[in-house]
């Protein structure tokens, strides 16, 4: 995989955009995201009596002329976000060179325009945290290997994150999980589904021995006709329902990526870059 060109192409993208705030409050350093607490933005929230020992350059002299009454203007704070970037890294992610290259492309995207933000992305993969310069590096020399999706080390004190969870959710049950892990403790939990066109579709026919690719030992001799197809789909569709059941309970949108089984190409990135701005996880600038 082509790991390099990815980053170089999200890099590139992101210049564009901005990740959009989530709806609830934020906390965190001063940055360029509204928060829902009193602050020093431009940005004008409301009104409040004044208090002895308040600062008397917010006291709006204007109203006090008319009403003979102190009142501050009130403006909202501005923070620097923290956004949890989690990466499944289990070997289904691997399975095909788009799926692969969309988790990494998308990865990096998001993490850039983070940083557009005045934000602070983590990636956690593997089991750890990555940050700062050391987060692209990560995502570079990545493999999807894992025997299934790792349990990420979530933030502790300070600020609440944003968490974004890239897999394609091809798991032996767990889902539940992680979508209370992902929405418990932070600002919001956005889980974005990635499949490739033959996981979704499968263009096969005929006798076929299929393998587990992320335990050798396990395979079945199928026969792949209509009928089976037909099945396996109904169960795919299942799962998404399954899903999706899971993202109302928790107040969260489900993304949903189909993806190329193959490298992808300037076009595909564009379109996964449309694609989030469709469903407002990045805004232009």
């Amino acid at each position: 995989m082509e790991s390099d060109r990815y980053i170089v192409a999200a890099r590139r993208l992101a210049r564009a955009y901005r990740l959009v705030p989530p709806a609830t409050g934020l906390g965190g350093v001063a940055g360029s995201f509204l928060g829902r607490r009193e602050g020093e933005s431009i940005d004008f929230h409301d009104y409040r009596q004044y208090h002895p020992g308040d600062d008397l350059r917010r006291v709006d002299w204007r109203a006090y002329a008319r009403s003979k009454q102190m009142h501050l203007r009130l403006f909202r704070e501005e923070v620097s976000p923290l956004v949890e970037l989690h990466l499944d890294t289990s070997a289904s992610m691997g399975a095909y060179p788009g799926k692969a290259a969309a988790a990494v492309f998308a990865a990096a995207f998001l993490a850039e325009a983070t940083l557009a933000s005045d934000g602070r992305p983590v990636l956690c993969a593997d089991g750890t945290r990555h940050s700062g310069g050391g987060l692209l590096k990560v995502l570079a020399n990545c493999h999807f290997t894992t025997s299934g999706p790792a349990a990420h080390p979530l933030s502790t004190g300070g600020a609440r994150p944003l968490r974004i969870l890239l897999s394609d959710f091809l798991w032996e049950g767990g889902a539940a999980r992680y979508f209370h892990q992902g929405a418990s403790g932070g600002v919001g939990f956005v889980p974005v589904a990635i499949l490739s066109h033959s996981e979704i579709d499968p263009p096969w026919r005929g006798l076929f021995r299929l393998s587990d690719v992320e335990d050798d030992a396990a395979t079945v001799d199928i026969a792949l006709g209509e009928k089976t197809l037909g099945e396996y789909k109904a169960r795919l569709r299942q799962h998404r329902n399954g899903l999706e059941r899971e993202a109302r309970r928790y107040g969260c949108p489900l993304l949903w990526w189909e993806t190329p089984d193959a490298e992808l190409r300037d076009g595909d990135m564009e379109r996964l870059v449309a694609f989030f701005l469709a469903e407002r996880l990045v805004t232009l600038r």
